[in-house]
């Protein structure tokens, strides 16, 4: 996420901003042409796989690498996760008040199911990246994406980290935001928008934990289940084997029984990877944009803060004093370039914010829900149809009376539902 501190990196990718912008000045701006532009870009979609962890060095260097594959272009190159570190950061210092696809978030200690979620969200970030027809073209997203060779490619992170023409998308966005004009009430449309992503922020949130903790009763769930079936089987060796007096109609009941529960465990293995990977790191992509979303508006607020101080320190010629612990505000001509910085960071915020970031927020979460529901429900039904066909045959083969068994079922269930009181026992 952009940031509106003062750091020389942020501070030089600022100045950048502001000579892009000084370059598409006073150049031509069509909103037909440019809506073409980006139909051209969804008209050549781009898919991005993230697979292959490979661990590479040792001790405190030990890092783990992927491979970054894209279609159809059939391009593949291998990076570590600080490389789509290197991106992300970048991509938010260029495109200020563009709302960047996120990250998945980082830690020390990697379990196997922490790779596969951990791959499954970079995936996630560089399919939207390269959905975005401004990102797709930038400078640093053409070498993350095609760039094989690791000296070239730590050269392509050192050249463009800090550009003032990055690519086409860059510019065209730049032109975007020119040529964008505020609404009247836009303080206050903004206002209710903080309101607004603080509820969903909460209500992603609680879906989080909530779908996180699916994912690790579904693991518990399925862990049981494996149980059982062992349970069934030393069950069904015991009266195979060991038992003197063998009944011959345990034993085909207790075979045909055996058999569906081990079916049955070996679909429920696929349940905690459904969840956790479709499901789970679905919400957890969108809680992410959602919670970016709100820093953007934060950051907007502190550089509106930072531009007001530093528009009062122009003025001052007196130096401050120094303080070992305490910054000392710039003044004068430093103030003056400061309150510059601020006032384009400003500019470009409020007028993404309306040109196209708020809308597109709801499309994300749109896109999100789709992209996430649609796989997850898809496998869902895969797994109950199994599931259906896998108890159909034992019916069959058990040689079980399906309607008396119904009503049986039924009766359970339905005194299942009776609210017990304790008053009215006898």
């Amino acid at each position: 996420m952009f940031t509106a501190s003062s750091s020389p990196r942020v501070a030089d990718a600022v100045v950048a901003s502001i000579c892009t912008m000084k370059l598409c000045q006073g150049s031509s701006f069509s909103l037909d042409a440019h809506e073409q532009w980006r139909g051209q870009a969804a008209r050549n979609p781009i898919l991005i796989t993230v697979s292959e962890p490979e661990s590479r060095g040792s001790y405190l260097k030990k890092h783990t690498t992927y491979v970054v594959q894209q279609e159809p272009q059939n391009t593949r190159v291998r990076r570590r996760f600080s490389d789509f570190e290197w991106l992300h950061t970048t991509l938010c210092a260029r495109y200020i008040g563009m709302l960047i696809p996120s990250l998945p978030e980082k830690t020390v200690y990697k379990t196997e199911a922490f790779i596969r979620g951990r791959m499954r969200g970079l995936a996630l970030f560089l399919n939207h990246v390269v959905a975005s027809p401004f990102l797709r073209h930038d400078a640093s997203v053409v070498g993350f994406l095609n760039v094989v060779d690791d000296g070239e490619w730590d050269h392509v992170k050192k050249s463009s980290v800090v550009m003032e023409h990055a690519g086409e998308g860059h510019m065209q966005w730049m032109k975007c935001l020119l040529h964008t004009t505020l609404p009247d009430d836009a303080d206050q449309l903004l206002l209710n928008l903080k309101r607004d992503a603080e509820f969903v922020d909460k209500a992603c949130n609680d879906l989080l934990l909530c779908s996180k903790r699916l994912a690790d009763k579904s693991a518990a769930y399925a862990k049981e289940l494996t149980e059982l079936a062992t349970h069934f089987q030393q069950w069904k060796a015991t009266e195979y084997v060991t038992v003197s007096d063998k009944a011959p109609e345990v034993q085909s009941i207790l075979g045909h029984t055996t058999t569906a529960i081990g079916a049955w465990s070996e679909l429920a293995q696929h349940q905690p990877v459904i969840h956790e990977l479709l499901l789970h790191e679905g919400i957890k992509y969108i809680a992410h944009q959602v919670k970016d979303f709100k820093e953007l508006l934060r950051v907007r607020d502190l550089a509106l803060v930072q531009f007001d101080k530093s528009n009062r320190n122009r003025s001052v010629t007196t130096p401050p004093k120094q303080s070992y612990f305490v910054r000392a505000e710039p003044t004068g001509p430093e103030a003056e370039a400061s309150a510059y910085r601020y006032d384009h960071i400003i500019f470009c915020m409020n007028r993404a914010l309306f040109f196209s970031e708020i809308q597109r927020l709801h499309e994300i979460k749109a896109t999100i829900l789709h992209e996430t529901f649609g796989p997850f429900s898809c496998a869902q039904y895969q797994v109950a149809k199994k599931l259906g066909g896998l108890w159909h045959g034992y019916i069959e083969a058990a040689d079980i009376n399906q309607a008396d068994m119904m009503v049986a079922a039924k009766q359970v269930l339905d005194l299942a539902q009776v609210t017990y009181d304790p008053k009215v026992d006898g």
